[in-house]
């Protein structure tokens, strides 16, 4: 490392820092606060649908199944 960054070099850069965060946050607030819900296309009446069909149809269950697992665990064959 042949020179370090100075002090008021590191200064600068931080209070430069402060400010653009500062400005972008207010820009984003103002920008936020100026949409109306206006500004949005609507969906035209004749698309929207006023009424539906649902259907349920409830499926007997499963039948139980029962069994029996073995596991049998056995050295590896060469």
């Amino acid at each position: 490392m042949s020179e370090d960054i100075s002090r008021k070099t590191i200064l600068v850069l931080v209070v430069l820092t402060v400010i653009v965060s500062t400005l972008g946050t207010l820009t984003v607030l103002d920008t936020v606060g100026r949409v109306q819900p206006e500004m949005y296309a609507e969906i035209p009446d004749s698309t929207q649908t006023t009424r539906g069909q649902v259907v349920l149809e409830i499926a007997k269950p499963a039948p139980t199944i029962t069994g029996n697992v073995i596991l049998k665990l056995a050295p590896p064959v060469n």
